[in-house]
């Protein structure tokens, strides 16, 4: 008795199949060639990474010789702080008691200026100033009178109140701010003149 599997022809494996795979079987061998090849090459780039992330110096050790001539570069020097110095009044130079680079603090004295013009002024404004200091005399001199006299009515409410108010005491006072602008003062920072 025969089975069924035995009755039924079997199928004949068709050269077409065989040859499919075949060429999977050289696809995947190829395959795994490939991936060895490249992890061969992976690993060949790691130790020449490693090998080349260590740092070769060369060491040289100085030593003196005696040269001939000197060294001479070229170059310019500049300071950090420049502070320019403005004089705050017109005159002339007297003394200068710091030269032009030196270390110098905040508020010392650089110069004294000799200033006629503002000398003058200020003369003329105490002169001034003794002026109405003299005319204030005169006009409380002449209020108390014009206070007798407009108990009697010999002048009006009017006069008497001008002669109180005229003896203001009048001056100039930046005159007298001026006359301590003589000397010439290192500003707010400290460093160099310049």
């Amino acid at each position: 008795m025969a089975t069924e599997f035995e009755t039924q022809p079997r199928a004949r494996k068709s050269p077409l199949f065989a040859g499919l795979i075949i060429i999977v079987v050289v696809l995947v061998l190829l395959g795994a060639f490939t991936l060895l090849q490249r992890r061969s090459q992976y690993q060949a780039l790691a130790k020449e990474t490693e090998v080349l992330a260590i740092p070769t110096v060369a060491v040289i050790h100085p030593s003196t010789e005696a040269s001939d001539e000197g060294l001479v570069l070229p170059g310019s020097m500049q300071a950090y702080v420049e502070s320019p110095i403005y004089a705050r009044t017109n005159g002339y130079l007297n003394k200068w008691y710091r030269d032009i680079g030196s270390r110098v603090r905040k508020g010392e004295l650089l110069a004294d200026i000799d200033t006629p013009e503002v000398d003058q002024q200020l003369i003329q404004a105490k002169a001034d100033l003794e002026t109405a200091k003299a005319n204030a005399n005169l006009s409380r001199i002449t209020a108390a009178r014009y206070e007798e006299l407009i108990k009697t009515d010999g002048v009006s409410k009017q006069e008497v109140d001008n002669a109180l108010c005229a003896g203001a005491n009048r001056s100039d006072p930046r005159l007298r701010e001026r006359s301590g602008e003589r000397r010439a003062l290192h500003p707010e920072r400290h460093g160099h003149s310049t």
